[in-house]
């Protein structure tokens, strides 16, 4: 008002100016400030479920890994993780599970059969086989946008005594 004080068209103009980027500004930071919020929200949801969880990019390379996934790298018990991908030990295995990321990943294929798959891996532990579930992953996902994801791997562990929901 001009009771505040006696403003020039040029101070006016200045004032636009600097008005629009700082509405800019809050908008991107409320925009990074959700991002970030849905972020550790898919990350505390993936985190508490009881099957380990891998995320992969289109490269087949592990995107994100949940903790019981991480259990995994350090048991040595079949299933070889590193930042190049997933590997099973046994090479019949192995081949089975990249075939599954194969056809998880083909956006081009004929599907005459289905994106996802379940395959069994014996373990060198002889210990029960783990199952494995792999499944191609929407794009349209919010909640994973952050990780970029193109599969998801979910692998249960019937030695681990954890009950999962139906």
């Amino acid at each position: 008002t001009r009771k505040t004080g006696r403003y020039e068209s040029r101070d006016l103009d200045q004032f636009a100016v600097v008005y629009r980027h700082l509405e800019r500004a809050l908008t991107i930071g409320f925009r990074l400030g959700s991002l970030g919020a849905m972020h550790r929200w898919a990350t505390e949801l993936l985190d508490n479920n009881p099957a380990a969880i891998l995320l992969l990019d289109a490269q087949k390379r592990i995107v994100y890994s949940n903790r019981n996934a991480e259990a995994l790298r350090g048991n040595g018990d079949g299933i070889r993780l590193t930042t190049d991908g997933i590997a099973l030990s046994r090479k019949q295995d192995n081949d089975r599970l990249q075939s599954l990321l194969a056809c998880a990943l083909s956006p081009t294929a004929p599907r005459t059969r289905p994106a996802s798959g379940v395959m069994r891996a014996p373990r060198p532990s002889h210990k029960r086989a783990y199952a494995i579930v792999v499944s191609p992953v929407s794009h349209r996902s919010p909640a994973l946008s952050m990780f970029r994801p193109a599969v998801c791997i979910m692998i249960t562990d019937p030695e681990s005594g954890t009950v999962l929901p139906a």
